[in-house]
């Protein structure tokens, strides 16, 4: 958990509607990645198990979860959530030179940030992409990583079952002139050993 304002998280049992938008958030080639099944990988059902969107739905109780991949209804929420991700890759065959959010990802956040009144952003991925500019408009921000197939289990952690306490193991980057990680001066967007808790809401 590397962002988090007011305490947004964890969701309290009493938030009326939860909007979940994006692709990722119900794929499970997406929150395995690389090295899985096949040795790059793929979108879609590619193996058994359980998917970031089932577990909010079944963590969420009375919350009515509105589940909307390309933000394209007009529904308003009180929070929404982005799950975003990487393509799945392994090896050289996922080097990239810009490490940014893609203008696809930017346009879904900035359609999901006009129907809700906060908005929570949850990335897949196997490294820290660059999200310095965008964000400002997030009231928090999850690195999940790949947490393979079994990403249900996040809905847990989202709505207060079990508390945020992982901290990262390198410097994220401010901006691609960082990378390789720690080749200049400049501060980080986020430490080493940088991680945000929801312990204390969760003992409560």
């Amino acid at each position: 958990l590397l962002k988090n304002e007011d305490n947004l998280l964890p969701f309290p049992k009493t938030l009326p509607r939860l909007l979940v938008a994006g692709t990722p958030a119900d794929d499970i080639g997406y929150q395995c990645g690389g090295w899985t099944i096949s040795w790059m990988g793929a979108p879609g059902p590619i193996t058994k198990g359980s998917t970031l969107l089932e577990g909010i739905r079944e963590a969420a109780e009375d919350t009515a979860v509105i589940y909307d991949p390309a933000s394209e209804q007009t529904t308003r929420a009180e929070v929404g959530l982005v799950v975003l991700a990487e393509e799945p890759y392994a090896e050289g065959m996922g080097d990239r030179f810009d490490l940014h959010l893609t203008p696809e990802q930017l346009a879904l956040l900035d359609r999901v940030r006009q129907r809700v009144d906060k908005l929570v952003v949850l990335l897949f991925s196997g490294r820290p992409l660059i999200v310095t500019e965008p964000l400002a408009e997030w009231d928090a921000f999850i690195a999940a990583w790949l947490p393979g197939s079994e990403a249900s289990a996040l809905g847990k952690v989202l709505f207060g079952e079990r508390p945020f306490t992982g901290k990262l193991s390198f410097h994220w980057p401010r901006s691609m002139n960082d990378i390789p990680l720690g080749s200049t001066d400049a501060e980080p967007l986020w430490p080493l050993g940088f991680g945000l808790s929801t312990a204390a809401a969760f003992a409560d």
